[in-house]
Formats: C-alpha cells, structure tokens, sequence
C-alpha cells in the first residue's frame, strides 16, 4: 500500500484552500479521473454523483473540507462499515478521489481566468516593492512574464515575514504556498536545505495581504518545496562616497576607512578577509544603524555591502553621490522562485521564461529598469548551505 506522506497530504490541503474557481487548468484531470475511480470504487454505497439520504452511509457533499487526513485515513484504514482500501487504491487514485469529493463533485473551471497568485516580499525594493499600491520590481516583471507564459491574470499577494526563533522563512514561505494564498513565492534563496521535505511538520503563514489575525491562523500541513530556474544572483560590492576611488580587490581598502556592521556576512568577510588585515581600518556599527547614510555622512569612506540594500538605498535617494566600485564579492546565492512539488506544470512555465529571459537578455534589460544591479546567476541553480 502506498503511504500517504505530508508532501502528498499537502498538495490536497489546495483543494480545500483555494477556492473551485480559481483552480488551475490542470486540477480538471484530477477531478475527471476523481470522478471516474468514485463511480468504480465508491458509488456503490455512497450513491451515484455522492448523491445519498446520509442515512445508512455517510454522505461525502457534507465532508469537511479541512480535514483531508481524516479522509485519507478512513481510506487506508476503514471506517465503521467501511472497508479499508490499503492495496486496493494507490496514493495517486486517493489523491484523484480527495479532488473529486472536496469539489463537491462540481468540475472546476477549465478556463484561464484564474488569477496566477505570486507571493512576494513587501517593502523590498528593487525586488518587490508598491507605488501607490502599483506593484514593481525585478521580481514582479518576471512573475509578469510567467503570468503571460501562463495566459493568466497576475496577481501580486505581498507578505512580511515574523522571523521568530521557531520558524524560518523557508517555512514560513512554504505555509503560504500549501495554504493555497500563491502558487509560487519569489526571491528564495535556492539552498538545497531549504527545498524538498520540510524541517517541521507544519507552520502558520505570516501576515499577508487579506490575512486573519495571527492567533486565528491554523498550523498548514506544509509540503515539498521546488525551486525554479535561479533568476538572479544576490551578491555583496563596494560602496564609495568618492566615485572616482578604484577597488578592484577588498585589499584595496586598506586605504580608506571602512564600515562594517557587526554579525552580518558582508561584516565577517571584511573582518576576516586575509587574516584581518582590514581590521585596522574598521569602523563597526550596530544591525540597528543605516550603514548606507552612515557612509554619505562621512563617518568611513567605504563598505562591502549587499548590493540589493545599495539599489534601495538609490531608489530612496535617486540624489545619493555614493557609488559602486568594480569589486564585487565572488560569494554569490542564486535566487529564484518556489513552489510545491505538486506545482510541476507552474514550475516548468516559471523555468521556460527564466531560460527565455536568460538567453535574450530580458533579465537583465528587467533588472535595469527596476533600478536593480544585474548579476547573472552561476551554476549549479541550486546550492548547498553556505558555512
């Protein structure tokens, strides 16, 4: 008998969370083949279409719709009257009968008019980011593109993350994507960790456009997380106050005076870089301080920063006189979007524009224009844990 996992369980939980309208055209062959194997396996005691008097059997129209485990376990192992199917039914013929009942037994909608449901960080610019409620960005042109590979509306949902000792983003992402709020997520980090079978069971969603209080959220079953194609690569460069200084190398700044803020990667790689010869020259600052306007008001004369912070910091101060040298850090994290596993068909459309974008140059012609510094992704798309 094939063993329900939290992957599979969490693929369903969609059924339930997004509503039959605004399901994907490829849920119209699970309900079908739902359909079919109810009619073979099913009908005969819960009647034709699931229609019954409730009486002697259960009936299936008034089955509640947040409760696929329960549902999956009364399958495998019976129920009352009800024989268990452990080796009768595959883990692929449940999930096609979860489809059919939690549909209500009504075909979902075969048309495109669904919106195509992106998650993205609020407030991060030049990535994700609102003006006058307009949605912008480098990632928001790309989620364009695969809404368009799509030939379906886009719909932003901006969210913000709790970051809190007992969640991570990549869980917290993952809520999202198996509560059925997006499709697919942005700006992820494509950490081997962080794909594939989740590190806990389940997680809240954080706070998102239209979301209930956060005592009011439930713990989603989470599922397998899939990355596409990275898009981008985030990488760290150094800022001068002086666009004439020339930095090829980080041994370069053992000429200026250099800010470096405290338990970051940009501030161990400074404080380390070759046996701390920098560290004479460092000036630290607390997490809590704007190493960008320290910088402009003369407290050092450069930093090694994350290049999307100084994008920021020029889109919000397009009068800046802060520059970027030619060095750019050779550490670099490909970033691109995620989905669930179960997504295979959004996830091959989202991998099919990147490759396009890739090749003609969209990506970097997006990225300009979103005020970004384009760095290419390197392979492999996927990397391992940076220590």
């Amino acid at each position: 008998m094939a063993r329900i996992t939290a992957g599979f369980l969490a693929a369903f939980l969609l059924a339930f969370f997004t509503p039959a309208a605004a399901q994907a055209p490829g849920d119209v062959t699970d309900f079908e083949q739902g359909r079919v194997q109810y009619h073979r396996t099913c009908a005969q005691c819960h009647g034709r279409n699931m229609v019954n008097s409730g009486v002697t059997v259960y009936d299936l129209r008034k089955f509640p719709l947040d409760q696929p485990e329960r549902f999956f376990g009364a399958l495998t192992n019976g129920k009352g009257n009800m024989p268990s199917f452990k080796g009768a039914l595959s883990e692929e013929q449940m999930g096609w009968l979860w489809a059919y009942v939690a549909s209500r037994g009504e075909a979902p909608r075969s048309d495109q008019s669904a919106p195509f449901r992106v998650c993205a960080a609020e407030a991060n610019p030049p990535l994700s980011y609102a003006v006058e409620r307009q949605p912008r960005g480098l990632d928001v042109a790309v989620a364009k593109a695969i809404a368009a590979e799509l030939k379906r509306p886009l719909e932003l949902v901006f969210f913000e993350s709790e970051y809190d000792r007992d969640k991570t983003l990549a869980q917290e992402v993952n809520a999202l994507l198996s509560s059925g709020v997006c499709e697919l997520a942005s700006a992820f980090a494509l950490f081997a960790s962080d794909l594939g079978p989740p590190a806990r069971e389940s997680a809240r969603t954080p706070d998102y456009e239209g979301a209930k209080p956060r005592r009011l959220r439930p713990f989603i079953p989470l599922g397998k997380l899939a990355g596409t194609r990275a898009y981008y690569a985030m990488a760290m460069g150094v800022i001068t106050r002086d666009p004439a200084a020339r930095v090829d190398t980080l041994a370069d700044l053992q000429n200026f005076s250099v800010g470096a803020v405290t338990g970051t990667m940009a501030g161990a790689a400074l404080m380390f870089y070759r046996n701390g010869i920098l560290q004479a020259r460092l000036v630290t600052l607390s997490q809590r301080e704007n190493l960008l306007e320290a910088l402009e008001s003369g407290r050092f004369d450069a930093t090694l920063t994350p290049l999307t912070k100084y994008d920021a910091y020029r889109l919000a101060h397009p009068q800046t006189r802060l520059a970027r040298a030619k060095f750019v850090h050779p550490l670099r994290i490909n970033m691109g979007f995620v989905g669930l596993e179960s997504e295979s068909a959004t996830i091959s459309a989202a991998n099919r524009v990147i490759e396009r974008a890739l090749a003609n140059g969209d990506l970097k012609r997006w990225a300009e224009e979103a005020g970004a510094t384009w760095i290419a992704p390197e392979p492999p798309d996927v990397q391992p844990v940076i220590g």
